[in-house]
């Protein structure tokens, strides 16, 4: 089964300081940008990134598990830190 084409973003919001939003669209960051700003969300979100891709779906599981893995590996080497400290 092919993919569906579409983008993978990068947005963050500046009423959401150190956070980020990953996700995909079929149709285009801008027009997503405005949809997420319509859910209550009191300041647009900014574009920091975006790619076309063939499979969006696949490409934003891809995207997320590397956000993960490198939240994780910031956890642990704070962990270390603190253990180091105390």
């Amino acid at each position: 089964m092919a993919g569906e084409f579409g983008y993978v973003y990068i947005l963050t919001n500046p009423s959401m300081p150190g956070l980020v939003k990953v996700g995909k669209t079929t149709t285009t960051p801008n027009q997503r940008m405005s949809e997420l700003h319509s859910t209550g969300v009191p300041t647009p979100f900014e574009l920091e990134f975006s790619i076309s891709v063939n499979d969006c779906h696949k490409a934003e599981r891809s995207a997320q598990m590397i956000q993960l893995r490198a939240v994780a590996a910031e956890l642990l080497r704070l962990d270390r830190r603190l253990l180091v400290a105390g």
